[in-house]
């Protein structure tokens, strides 16, 4: 089905390290970058989407000695609609992840994130948030005008007696800052 085929490793000051592999013939085309990390230079950054773009804007990801954090983005024609698309995968490995002014980071974060279509898709994640082991659900729906629609599935385990209520009180603190900040948020405890 595919007239030509090419593989490359990439190496570019701006655009930085990445594997590169696709496809083409006549009009359609399938190309898959892989990046070991998520760093988003300037020249990155310029090529998103313009919503994309303002939320990484606020996003700061900070991955640990001992952690990974890699991403893989696949650029395609879709051969029903004929229409240019865009996905993305990132998996975590112990990576830390702060949000505008959210007053807690999201610490050791494990598990694979998605994005397509306007909506970054999260499923069986771990991470701390201060004292608080969390796995959660996420879907994160990215709107022209710059809302961010979150839907958050939490759930959260208590370390101690002392823990009745404090993570719960954090999480709700934080999702208050969120939507003050002009996101609507949905929690589910």
């Amino acid at each position: 089905r595919w007239a030509y085929a090419f593989s490359a490793e990439i190496e570019d000051d701006e655009l930085g390290k990445m594997r590169a592999s696709g496809s083409l013939a006549g009009s359609d085309y399938s190309v898959t970058l892989e990046r070991p990390d998520v760093t988003l230079t300037p020249k990155l950054r310029a090529i998103l989407r313009p919503d994309l773009a303002a939320f990484f804007n606020d996003l700061k990801v900070e991955v640990k000695p001992d952690g990974s954090c890699e991403l893989r983005s696949d650029f395609f024609r879709d051969s029903e609609s004929g229409v240019a698309a865009f996905r993305a995968t990132a998996r975590f490995d112990d990576v830390t992840i702060a949000y505008r002014d959210w007053p807690l980071k999201i610490e050791g974060l494990k598990g694979v994130i998605d994005y397509q279509d306007g909506r970054f898709r999260g499923r069986d994640l771990t991470a701390h948030v201060e004292s608080g082991r969390l796995r959660f659900d996420v879907d994160v729906d990215l709107t022209a005008g710059g809302l961010h629609r979150f839907h958050l599935v939490v759930q959260v385990a208590k370390t101690s007696e002392r823990d009745e209520g404090m993570q719960r009180n954090a999480i709700l603190a934080a999702f208050a800052a969120l939507r003050d900040g002009g996101a609507e948020v949905e929690l589910i405890l």
